[in-house]
């Protein structure tokens, strides 16, 4: 992993690998139990590269990985790692770690944009407002937000 800065040391470095490979597995199991599971391995060892350049980004040591057995899920991050792709189209050929980027990477909306969006109605203090169902919830902010639309 020549990303990581070489001040890392060997056992850092393997504890940043362990929690790859946990994340991954985590991840697996969600994708596994949604019925994408022969989705991911098609894709886990799908190796084309179409928008690769080498640049060293993302290269994982072969050496050591040649001697080993492997899961699906530490092959897919195995093969991620060392892809040489580095535009965002990249993700689409490993599922997992799609979904991982998308987990991690994606920003929270602001709590002061959330509480102008929700506060309609009187719902700040409202006992109700803790007890709407996700559904519910989804539809009264995006008929607030869309309220403007409709008049």
């Amino acid at each position: 992993m020549r990303w990581l800065p070489s001040y890392c040391s060997e056992n850092q470095r393997n504890s940043i690998y362990k929690l790859c490979t946990s994340a991954m597995q985590s991840a697996s199991n969600e994708i596994a139990s949604k019925g994408e599971k022969n989705q991911r391995k098609e894709n886990a060892l799908d190796n084309s590269d179409d928008n690769a350049t080498d640049d060293g980004f993302l290269i994982f040591n072969t050496d050591t990985i040649a001697n080993k057995n492997y899961n699906v899920q530490e092959l897919e991050l195995i093969t991620y790692f060392n892809d040489n792709g580095t535009l965002l189209e990249t993700l689409h050929k490993f599922p997992t770690i799609k979904k991982l980027f998308l987990r991690y990477n994606t920003s929270l909306c602001s709590s002061a944009a959330v509480e102008r969006l929700f506060s309609f109605a009187g719902y700040i203090t409202s006992p109700t407002r803790g007890s709407l169902s996700d559904n519910t919830f989804m539809q009264l902010v995006f008929m607030k937000g869309n309220q403007e639309y409709t008049e």
